[in-house]
């Protein structure tokens, strides 16, 4: 597959795998490498790796999937982007630490849990922070539960 033309083909059409030199098509959050000049069509993110991330805001910038019936702390069954803490504070209470903290509070949640046949019918945010987030998610007659089943997704940026 060719180089596209200009930066802007680039950013419209492509994404850049780490570490590799071609494009590759992708609808999903990618990462740039360093090229002369694509900063200033993309805006550079300050980073501890020094690439350049193109943030796709329709992608999520963090998602995790745990058994919130395992002891605090605890280990995610899958991540991307909150492979960090995962605690229960209490029955039902979980609190999810972001890799890279969010630009605000401002950034969207998706909360499931199940437990087999039993889903939470509700998922109270706490407390949103730019580095963390904290919910509780309650049973039909029960009240707050422990479910062996939480996805969590964060989009924003």
């Amino acid at each position: 597959m060719a180089l596209p033309s200009s930066k802007t083909d680039a950013l419209s059409n492509y994404a850049w795998v780490d570490g590799e030199d071609t494009p590759e098509a992708s609808p999903h959050n990618a990462v740039l490498t360093s090229i002369d000049g694509l900063e200033d069509v993309v805006g550079r993110t300050a980073d501890t790796d020094g690439l350049i991330y193109k943030v796709n805001q329709g992608a999520a910038k963090a998602w995790v999937v745990f058994d919130g019936t395992s002891g605090s702390p605890i280990t995610p069954d899958a991540n991307y982007g909150a492979s960090g803490t995962i605690t229960r504070g209490t029955t039902g209470i979980y609190t999810v630490t972001w890799d890279n903290p969010f630009a605000s509070v401002n950034y969207v949640v998706v909360i499931n849990a199940s437990s087999g046949v039993t889903p939470c019918i509700s998922q109270d945010i706490t407390a949103q922070l730019v580095g963390s987030i904290t919910f509780g998610c309650l049973q039909l007659n029960t009240g707050v539960a422990n479910f062996g089943k939480i996805e969590v997704i964060a989009f924003g940026v």
